[in-house]
């Protein structure tokens, strides 16, 4: 009996770790393919690399007061302009499938960086503590996610150097992969959008 219930106890636990694992978000389920990039004679960017993508956290919110009460209702969303996303067209005229995958998923890995931004604002949002000046503060809410995610996406070029070195880009794409599904609860839904709602005591 003590070995069948310890049996069933493994049984379970390793159910419920195959389970998440399964859930969890992988480079495959990111919404970013060379479609999303416009073939360009020169990538415009400082180092005037192979590609580049932008990644734009678009956010709002709007406010009502009443009885002294403020109730502020505030959206995020995660997007990508192809017009504005490049890649040189010699390179995927001439790269081999492998060098396109490779860079690709780091390009993938700046819109997961976009995605834990958008997380850590909500996150952000729903710790925070408002008062009367909620306005400013949610300003420096978003300023202080931004720069923080700013960061991170530095230190992910400086490091893998555009994905050209190579174990550092793979240590890299599997530190945000766990990052993201951290913050997502191991969910299988994109962090793309949310909305929050904010109430706060005047």
């Amino acid at each position: 009996m003590q070995f069948t219930m310890k049996f069933y106890v493994i049984t379970i636990v390793l159910f419920l770790m195959t389970k998440m694992a399964s859930a969890q978000l992988r480079f495959q389920d990111i919404p970013i393919s060379w479609k999303d990039f416009s073939p360009t004679q020169k990538v415009l960017t400082r180092e005037n690399g192979t590609a580049a993508i932008n990644v734009n956290t678009a956010y709002q919110w709007e406010s009502s007061t009443q009885n002294g009460i403020a109730t502020i209702n505030f959206t995020s969303s995660v997007t990508s302009d192809r017009s504005k996303n490049f890649v040189l067209a010699t390179f995927m005229k001439t790269a081999d499938t492998e060098q396109k995958d490779k860079l690709l998923r780091h390009e993938q890995g700046h819109y997961i960086i976009a995605l834990i931004k958008n997380l850590w604002l909500q996150e952000a949002l729903l710790s925070a503590h408002f008062t009367g000046r909620f306005k400013v503060e949610i300003r420096e809410v978003c300023k202080g996610v931004e720069a923080r995610a700013a960061q991170l996406s530095a230190t992910y070029d400086a490091e893998t150097n555009h994905s050209l070195i190579r174990p550092k880009q793979v240590e890299w794409e599997e530190k945000l992969l766990d990052l993201l599904n951290t913050l997502n609860y191991n969910k299988k839904t994109i962090p793309i959008h949310f909305d929050q709602k904010i109430v706060v005591k005047l």
